[in-house]
């Protein structure tokens, strides 16, 4: 198969000031190549430069380089082979209808699954997790008194248990987001949600616009589909609708995925004016928007949360989940969306879950 030879002045362009940071050498040149490859500069299939080049136009020992390079085929994103070069992995998309799915080729870059299944005796910052609030402790008692109720029928709710969706729903309209039962799918966490709608809508190759840095999660669930990823940054005060509107014009993207309240893993909170300057100019795309609110029941103290997107603009797939707020262990997920689409994701779902 032939593949394109990344030009090496245009590597050292990418690269930018990348040596500038903490820490080894050749773990922040990996880094580097990395993000370039994350923000999809750097294509599926693109054959590096030689090792010699590369060395010298960074200033760098080969010896620097090839542990750049060697630690970065470890994570999964490069491959090579000997009279053939080292070439950016091709991360194989999943067809809902029949494709392979891979995960190993995604979530094997990701650090924040690395130390999956560890024992409790190191504290670790990898991941925001927390321990069970009481509030857990009493729905779980509370639960308990209710099972007779509960296991009456055949037990099989694809949509999630209804009284789980009306709340759902009361909870959305309670923040300026008229909702129905019909238009809430529960889901094993958000991850799925993320993961649901991501095969739902995406093909490999399409352009999929995210902000930098965003949930590594979700960067998972979209390369497990062969999504071209495409980046806007993150501001102080959030994404700027200027940047976003740029980028879906620039890129026509599939979905676009933001997180515009309590931000991982920033923290920031998108402005109420950019909320609604971001919804009006939207509405004149065809990109579906994703609105990632697992965060948003954790406000700081004196912190007003702003309406969703999803008050502003029709067809926002609002994605939310009970595992941050309250406790890891609880994998309740939901995604709000129109009634149309919660049906096409529900039979996603069903294939997903059997």
């Amino acid at each position: 198969m032939s593949r394109m030879q990344v030009d090496p002045w245009r590597l050292v362009g990418m690269l930018g000031d990348w040596s500038s940071g903490d820490g080894p050498l050749y773990r922040q040149l990996a880094d580097a190549i990395a993000r370039c490859i994350d923000h999809g500069d750097l294509r599926p299939g693109s054959r590096l430069p030689a090792e010699r080049t590369m060395a010298s136009l960074l200033t760098v020992s080969r010896t620097t380089l090839v542990a750049a390079l060697d630690l970065l085929k470890a994570r999964g994103y490069l491959d090579s082979s000997p009279g053939s070069g080292t070439w950016v992995r091709a991360v194989r998309g999943f067809n809902p209808a029949g494709g392979i799915v891979t995960p190993s080729d995604t979530v094997g870059r990701n650090p924040l699954f690395a130390r999956l299944g560890a024992d409790d005796s190191t504290i670790d910052f990898t991941a925001s997790v927390l321990s069970p609030s009481p509030l857990v402790l009493d729905a779980m008692r509370s639960a308990r008194r209710e099972m007779d109720e509960v296991l009456q029928g055949s037990g099989f709710h694809p949509a999630g248990l209804p009284a789980l969706r009306e709340r759902v729903a009361r909870w959305f309209t309670s923040r300026g987001v008229p909702t129905t039962i019909d238009e809430v799918l529960i889901t094993s966490g958000g991850q799925q949600a993320i993961m649901l709608i991501a095969a739902a809508y995406v093909q490999p190759g399409d352009p999929v616009v995210v902000e930098s840095p965003t949930y590594p999660g979700a960067l998972d669930a979209f390369r497990l589909v062969g999504a071209a990823i495409r980046t806007v940054p993150v501001a102080p005060g959030g994404a700027l609708a200027q940047d976003v509107i740029q980028a879906v014009e620039a890129r026509q993207p599939i979905l676009t995925y933001l997180i515009p309240t309590f931000h991982n893993p920033t923290g920031t909170v998108m402005d109420p004016f950019e909320r609604r300057r971001l919804a009006r100019r939207l509405g004149y795309h065809s990109t579906l928007l994703i609105e990632d609110e697992s965060l948003v029941e954790l406000p700081l103290a004196g912190t007003e949360v702003p309406r969703p997107l999803a008050s502003h603009l029709e067809g926002v797939l609002s994605v939310g989940s009970a595992s941050k707020p309250y406790w890891g262990g609880l994998r309740v997920g939901w995604i709000r969306g129109p009634a149309d689409v919660i049906r096409r994701l529900t039979h996603y779902k069903t294939v997903f879950d059997l």
